[in-house]
């Protein structure tokens, strides 16, 4: 066999990187191909992602989340950090629990290596009470992403609340976090379980149908892959080549 001619060169986004066995995918070639007997070969690698992102996570840790749920949620969150740059410095992460209080787990300036920082993932322990959200988006927005605890100028801002139950003063909620959008944090929100749908949805930033999901149970926080936050805007993408090979 020989390597005729490469024809094209395609981009996919972060979205699209979960690639599984099962995915089809349409092709448009620029040229037509050879008019002898050709298969065409698929190459691909990987472009690294350079953006820089600070994100904090804000988990609900109430009396309604059992050690069983707190560990799949410990797991969606070493998961979701998978692709980021954590030890180059690109990517800082802060993590907070809330329940009747707020119990800030580590800063933006915590930790520069990812093993460090899954390590003490696993390390939490979850507390009872209630859930005060209100307080967690305060913290979140007010201390979490402040300069002295490790938030960037000219970095994008992530937040990622994780609640299984309905706040405890819903419109100080709202209000938090309608402050900490304006702030330029950019929220997801994943509630799971008995939430109420419209509090999931005023707390996140628009549109809700990209950032706003409701979940039956937390075995389904695995519906959320290692890029489905896209903390680098796109930025990560798989490069293909499309090479005919002829005999």
């Amino acid at each position: 066999m020989i390597v005729c001619t490469v024809y094209n060169v395609w981009k996919i986004q972060c979205k699209d990187i979960a690639w599984q066995n099962s995915d089809s995918m349409a092709v448009r070639m620029d040229e037509d191909p050879p008019s002898v007997n050709c298969t065409v070969r698929i190459d691909f690698f990987l472009k690294e992602c350079k953006e820089k992102s600070d994100i904090v996570f804000a988990v609900d840790d109430s009396s309604s989340v059992f050690i069983t749920s707190f560990k799949k949620v410990k797991s969606f969150i070493k998961r979701v950090l998978l692709p980021a740059n954590i030890d180059s410095g690109d990517v800082r992460v802060g993590l907070l629990r809330f329940s009747d209080d707020v119990s800030v787990e580590f800063d933006l300036n915590t930790y520069t290596s990812k093993k460090e920082l899954f390590r003490h993932v696993d390390s939490m322990q979850r507390a009872f009470g209630n859930t005060y959200t209100a307080e967690a988006l305060r913290v979140m927005n007010e201390e979490m992403f402040n300069q002295s605890k490790g938030d960037r100028d000219n970095v994008q801002n992530i937040a990622i609340v994780v609640t299984d139950g309905r706040s405890i003063f819903l419109q100080e909620t709202l209000a938090r976090a309608k402050q900490a959008r304006q702030n330029g944090v950019h929220i997801f929100v994943i509630g799971v379980g008995d939430v109420s749908e419209d509090e999931i949805r005023g707390m996140a930033s628009l549109p809700s149908m990209e950032n706003a999901f409701t979940l039956e149970g937390y075995a389904q926080l695995r519906r959320f892959k290692e890029d489905f936050f896209r903390f680098c805007k796109g930025k990560n993408y798989l490069q293909f080549y499309f090479i005919f090979v002829c005999r």
